[in-house]
């Protein structure tokens, strides 16, 4: 249910899922963490942050990822299902359409980013309805730096440097 268990407020926690792995319900990234995954994921349900600044989980994924539905959080205005990661999927993204009937459908808002490496990409079964749908998109994505400096300490940079020295000798 959380990251942080049994490591140091500075430090970053690795998970490595053998198979697929699934988040369910709030799972609270209290850390900064990154999740190697080597089947599929499945996220049905909020990921959120305790420390929106500082906070950060990266999952890599080897297959697909399925974004479920989660608990409705819409009741009289349509409202967002949050997603605070950033998702790298060799395989396709997907965001099927919610089949329970209801009055109000909720949206997807991702704060850190999707990234899919199949020829699919990312699939939007998921729609809202008619009145909300001419007032908000269906999936927001907004890139949040804390993920570029998350993998640029795990990771590194790819930054080609070349010195060249200027001068005329006589």
């Amino acid at each position: 249910s959380t990251l942080g268990s049994g490591i140091g407020q500075n430090e970053i926690a690795s998970v490595e899922a053998n198979g697929d792995l699934s988040v369910n319900k709030n799972f609270k990234c209290d850390r900064r963490g990154v999740f190697f995954v080597k089947g599929d994921l499945t996220i049905d349900g909020r990921i959120t942050n305790q420390n929106l600044e500082k906070d950060a989980c990266i999952f890599i994924v080897n297959g697909n990822v399925t974004i479920g539905n989660g608990e409705k959080v819409s009741n009289s205005t349509m409202e967002y299902d949050e997603i605070n990661a950033y998702i790298l999927a060799d395989g396709k993204i997907e965001i099927p359409q919610d089949e329970e009937k209801r009055d109000i459908y909720d949206g997807i808002y991702i704060d850190g980013g999707i990234h899919s490496l199949s020829e699919e990409g990312v699939v939007i079964k998921r729609s809202l309805k008619l009145a909300d749908r001419l007032r908000y998109p269906v999936l927001v994505v907004k890139q949040n730096s804390k993920y570029g400096v998350l993998s640029r300490s795990l990771f590194g940079s790819s930054i080609l440097l070349q010195s060249i020295e200027v001068g005329i000798r006589p």
